[in-house]
């Protein structure tokens, strides 16, 4: 093969495989390093949820949608109603069913009938010596009744999307329809972290109640959790609770933060009373020490929706200039770059004369049973132009079609030309080559004649 043969097929060669890429969409990089460097905590306890704090994303989970029994966990929903809805200096005055509707072998401060404390005092109590007589008290005094704090606490967990969770009372005492799940418990933490005030109770090593109209000696309790009374001290700590009765044995919410990221660890059912430590110790550990923060910019979220999204029955078009969504941040983990997220865009809500448009962000790990590969789900909104006239919109999904087609001819009809230029360069080059090969045999056989 000559020379100039080599040239016009290694071209042909580049422009063919400049041709496939106009047709291939880029695929997601791999990063096999990342990957071996992601490594999962080993957790005892039953389920258990990781969670950024502030954007509700899950970096680790197991059986995190599993009903179970919460315990004194219970009193962080108490704590957190307690502060929207009430004032710290309202006196709480105990009832008698707030008084002897609990066993008086569990967690209580010995309040008496007609006692009176103060609000303040009273979410001292429930939190740091996990008080059930006090949490019937808040409940009493901010829902009007036991019942109907019972009540509130069910709505606020509906609207937070706690879904799997039911109380049936505000102390987390045995009760068989009264449950919740460590994720419905992630995302009650994470609304409770923004109420001032709730972290600093939770996270109080010893409290004093003076003496009052029953009692003349003055109540003094200390924490027992290990993270907030030193014994096991944590980097960051924000909060922390823990609970346990029979059925649900150890329970476990907890709170740090370091940076601008704070993370939730949730752990249920610890069979042995050490694990629950040890299992959220290993989650934050994880959280913080192999996950980095990594923006996806708001063009690259626009820029992933079709053109053609809206629906052939929509009326109108979308205008282009009214995209409007946030840059997003994500954790991910160690290795791995912005380009490893996927972005889905679902199909979109029509109204009136907007839209809006779902878009979930994605990463595939090895280990997607334990770290969920939805990293976070975000709402593009758009507004609509008028339907042309005559009320019609025109059939997209045909348009669009057409262009394609005729692309694909244009292109098709490019690469024609390419093969016949290419054949006509070499077709030439090799007539070229023979007449000078027949000139010099001529002249050849000249000069021996």
């Amino acid at each position: 093969m000559t020379k100039l043969m080599r040239k016009a097929v290694f071209t042909l060669a580049v422009l063919l495989l400049l041709n496939i890429a106009a047709f291939s969409y880029p695929a997601t990089a791999s990063s096999a390093d990342g990957a071996s460097e992601f490594k999962l905590p080993e957790i005892k306890s039953e389920a258990a949820v990781l969670m950024d704090a502030d954007t509700g994303q899950v970096l680790y989970s197991k059986d995190m949608h599993k009903r179970m029994y919460p315990a004194s966990i219970t009193k962080i929903m108490t704590v957190m109603l307690a502060l929207e809805y009430g004032d710290v200096s309202d006196t709480v005055t105990m009832t008698r069913e707030d008084v002897f509707s609990i066993e008086r072998s569990s967690s209580n401060i010995a309040l008496d009938v007609d006692e009176q404390i103060s609000l303040e005092q009273a979410l001292y109590a429930a939190a740091v010596a996990s008080a059930n007589d006090a949490a019937n008290g808040i409940a009493s005094h901010i829902g009007g009744s036991l019942d109907g704090f019972v009540r509130m606490m069910n709505a606020a967990a509906e609207d937070l999307g706690a879904v799997n969770t039911r109380f049936t009372n505000a102390s987390g005492l045995p009760d068989d329809n009264h449950y919740t799940t460590a994720y419905d418990m992630a995302l009650i933490t994470a609304r409770a972290l923004k109420v001032p005030g709730l972290a600093e109770i939770f996270n109080t090593r010893r409290y004093e109640i003076p003496p009052t109209n029953k009692q003349s000696e003055t109540r003094i309790f200390n924490s027992s959790n290990r993270f907030v009374n030193g014994e096991l001290p944590y980097e960051g700590l924000s909060m922390s609770k823990a609970g346990w009765t029979a059925d649900a044995q150890h329970t476990l919410v907890t709170a740090a933060r370091r940076g601008d990221r704070t993370l939730i660890a949730v752990v249920l059912k610890s069979s042995d009373s050490t694990d629950k430590w040890s299992d959220t110790v290993s989650l934050f550990d994880y959280g913080f020490d192999q996950f980095r923060a990594v923006t996806i910019p708001s063009s690259a979220i626009i820029g992933a929706i079709p053109a053609d999204i809206l629906p052939d029955d929509a009326e109108g078009e979308i205008d282009p200039s009214t995209y409007a969504v946030g840059d997003v941040r994500v954790l991910m983990p160690a290795g791995l770059t912005a380009s490893d997220v996927q972005l889905t865009v679902k199909a979109p809500s029509v109204e009136k004369d907007s839209v809006t448009i779902p878009v979930t962000l994605s990463c595939q790990t090895p280990d997607a049973a334990a770290f969920p590969p939805e990293l976070a789900s975000v709402a593009v909104t758009a507004s609509l132009l008028p339907a042309d006239e005559g009320g019609e919109k025109p059939a997209k999904s045909v348009v669009g079609t057409i262009l394609k087609v005729i692309l694909i001819i244009v292109l098709s009809l490019v690469g024609l030309c390419v093969l016949l230029v290419v054949f006509l360069v070499v077709r030439r080059a090799i007539i070229r080559r023979r007449r000078r090969r027949r000139r010099r045999q001529r002249q050849y056989a000249a000069r021996r004649g």
